[in-house]
């Protein structure tokens, strides 16, 4: 039988449905025409409907808009009003369905191709309403026969011919990050579309008509609204862009500008030029996270970390998580209390003290998704427990599964970074499961359950950076999100790279050519660039704990690409821009105690060259100006007048591979690892690479690598 949550839900649904697609209604009648318009652009909407009915592109004349889906029409319930004058050019609409009421409000840019729209949603029934999902859809807009979809940052990788995708189907990427391109080769024109919401995700997806293509992005909320009651939504993005596709690529700028989404201040000074390294003092899980001898043996390999170069050492949860026997490492009794299956509170601040003493620093990690149900914690605190529709407690991984939302919660971790902080002298923290947690449908946390989701985890790690920053001043915050969501950026130092392991493994999986591997990286990684906000960084692995055990590959690294393979991807996390991370026991299997040869003298090396090249440690990145035949990875980082060419083959066999080069990078060049001298021109030049070879070309006359290359043989 259905229930009466179901029936609202339900309905909910639909009514959204009809009314987020009212603006297309019939055909416009032209006398009802209204147009909201600056020098760049002007969008049409029908007057009667609400329906966006056209897009010029003031510069070629052309109306981008191929034509509305056929849909319900749904009567405006007032004229559209245009306000602003030239200065802020705005329209607000409103259109009616059933018990729900939805106000459209388009912001148009002064002086530029570019507008956004937001929707309030307003409850006009006597009774309490459930509203789900907002959908926003743009109208067809014409992209030509050659046109292509791209998710710049995300995979999949480049641009999607539109041609093939099935009639009538939808592509979207692997991530949760809002941003979509429509390129049409053609005009050599092309729109891009992002999100804004700090509340909910708002996945984006493209839809295929003919030669035509719809942008819908379906915010992920949840709300209940009261009798009169409404809600205002997040904020969708348009911008044209023209001649080249990167223009239109990096039109999100313009939008992080808007909203001043950017790397927060704070960071730990030098964080760019980083080394991480990944551990637990029990080990890795190949030995159960217990077998490795606790805080006094991790700290005696202190040493071997100097040596590979480690700035960062990020440790896996310490906090005391059994009862005479071990537990979930990630289902802590009590985040104030060290782990006394790894050693005493004392063991851990000389690990601390050895740490400093090379110049290492502590990160780390914390789980704020809850406790056991059994725990003291688990037991005082059942209004941080998220609920379910029907009143029962939520669980994750078999345990308490805590609204990340809630202030009371949000404080206790954020009290548990400051004790770190100053007990320990941690710097910051990797937050497990940082990308929000499940909805919590208990009505003493608020009428919005959603929010439990990605403001929730928004929250959450502002939260923990604060405690951090209460004590240390500058920090280092690392959300494990696996969403590749941009807007993280808001609270986060540093956020993971899933989408470029994702694509290693996805290549591998495939059996991908050496020539697809190079392509491909250099493809996603020169998109990511462009479209990452001011100060970015992200953090660059090949594996990590859940990695080489349990999920994806569920293997070590040195398994999965043979060593050879391995080293060049661990090469090019390093030189690359981001800050690098190197999982306990990828640099010699003898630490997982299973045979194998050792990578500590290979890593150090390629550690100690990024931190002695300067464009290598802070240069800017480029991936595209250098090119390189043969499955050869080929990237230019520069620093002021400091150039270091990387290139990195990914082909298992010998390589003459041709360099392409433009002629103000033509000279005489000494690869930094091997000492081989080149003297390259501009245009083509050949280049000898070994199975797997790294190499990296500095000039010798630039007087930061000059140090450096002397001691070269």
């Amino acid at each position: 039988m259905e229930t009466a949550l179901n029936r609202l839900l339900r309905r909910a649904i639909v009514s959204a449905f009809l009314g987020l697609v009212a603006w297309v209604g019939g055909a416009a009648r032209a006398a009802e025409a209204v147009v909201l318009e600056n020098s760049r652009i002007a969008l049409r909407f029908d007057g009667r409907t609400g329906a966006w009915t056209g897009l010029t592109d003031k510069r070629t004349g052309e109306d981008l808009v191929a034509g509305p889906a056929a849909s319900p029409e749904v009567e405006a319930v007032a004229p559209p009003v245009l306000s602003g004058g030239r200065t802020k050019p705005r329209l607000d609409l409103a259109c009616r369905d059933g018990d729900w009421e939805y106000r459209w409000t388009y912001l148009l840019q002064p002086h530029e191709a570019a507008f956004s729209r937001f929707l309030t949603v307003c409850n006009l029934s006597a009774t309490q309403q459930l509203f789900q999902t907002a959908t926003y859809r743009s109208p067809l807009l014409r992209l030509g026969p050659q046109g292509s979809v791209a998710f710049p940052g995300s995979l999949p990788v480049g641009d999607v011919a539109l041609a093939s995708i099935a009639e009538g189907e939808s592509l979207g990427p692997r991530s949760q990050e809002p941003l979509a391109i429509l390129w049409n080769p053609g005009n050599r024109c092309g729109l891009g579309a992002w999100f804004y919401s700090e509340e909910e995700y708002a996945p984006v997806s493209v839809k295929r008509s003919g030669s035509a293509a719809q942008i819908q992005h379906s915010q992920q909320v949840i709300v209940r609204l009261r009798s009169g009651k409404s809600v205002t939504l997040g904020r969708q993005f348009f911008w044209l862009g023209h001649g080249a596709r990167e223009n239109v690529v990096q039109g999100v700028q313009a939008v992080y500008r808007e909203i001043g989404l950017a790397a927060p201040l704070g960071s730990l000074p030098g964080l760019k030029g980083m080394v991480m390294y990944c551990g637990h003092p029990g080990g890795p899980p190949e030995l159960n996270f217990l077998e490795y001898g606790g805080f006094n043996a991790l700290r005696a390999y202190v040493p071997t970390l100097r040596r590979l170069q480690v700035d960062l050492l990020w440790l896996l949860p310490t906090w005391e998580h059994a009862n005479g026997r071990l537990w979930n490492l990630y289902a802590p009794f009590d985040h104030f209390q060290v782990d006394h299956l790894m050693g005493t509170s004392d063991d851990l601040k000389a690990l601390s003290r050895e740490c400093r003493t090379h110049g290492i620093r502590l990160m780390f990690d914390l789980v704020p998704h809850g406790p056991p149900d059994f725990t003291p914690l688990g037991k005082a605190h059942p209004e941080w427990v998220a609920r379910k529709p029907d009143g029962t407690l939520q669980y994750e991984w078999n345990q308490l599964a805590f609204d990340n939302h809630d202030p009371g919660w949000q404080d206790y971790m954020r009290r548990a970074a400051e004790w770190g902080a100053r007990e320990f002298d941690a710097c910051g923290a990797r937050v497990d499961c940082g990308a929000g947690g499940p909805l919590n449908w208990n009505p003493s946390a608020g009428s919005r359950p959603s929010l439990s989701s990605l403001a929730g985890g928004l929250g959450m790690n502002r939260a923990i950076r604060e405690g951090y920053q209460r004590i240390q001043h500058s920090s280092v915050l690392l959300p494990e999100e696996y969403t590749g969501a941009n807007v993280f950026y808001r609270v986060a130092d540093l956020t993971y790279d899933a989408q470029f392991y994702f694509l290693q493994a996805d290549l591998l999986e495939r059996q991908a050519p050496p020539e697809e591997w190079a392509r491909s990286f250099q493809r996603f990684l020169e998109d990511q660039r462009q479209t990452l906000p001011p100060g970015a960084l992200k953090m660059r692995w090949i594996s990590n704990h859940d990695t080489v055990s349990w999920t994806f590959q569920k293997q070590r690294p040195l398994k999965a690409y043979g060593l050879g393979r391995m080293r060049a991807l661990l090469a090019l996390c390093a030189f690359i821009d981001g800050v690098p991370m190197l999982y306990q026991g990828d640099e010699d299997p003898a630490v997982y105690r299973q045979p194998g040869e050792s990578s500590v003298e290979f890593l150090s090396r390629v550690y100690s060259l990024r931190k002695r090249v300067t464009a290598l440690r802070e240069g800017e990145a480029d991936y595209t100006t250098v090119q390189a035949s043969g499955g050869v990875f080929a990237c230019l980082r520069t620093h002021g007048r400091e150039h270091a060419i990387v290139l990195i083959s990914l082909n298992p066999d010998p390589v003459q591979s041709t360099l392409t080069l433009p002629a103000k990078l033509a000279g005489k060049w000494k690869d930094a690892r091997s000492g081989d001298r080149f003297t390259l021109k501009g245009g083509s030049s050949l280049i000898d690479l070994a199975p797997w070879q790294v190499r990296v070309l500095v000039r010798s006359g630039e007087k930061s690598s000059q140090d450096w290359l002397e001691r070269q043989p």
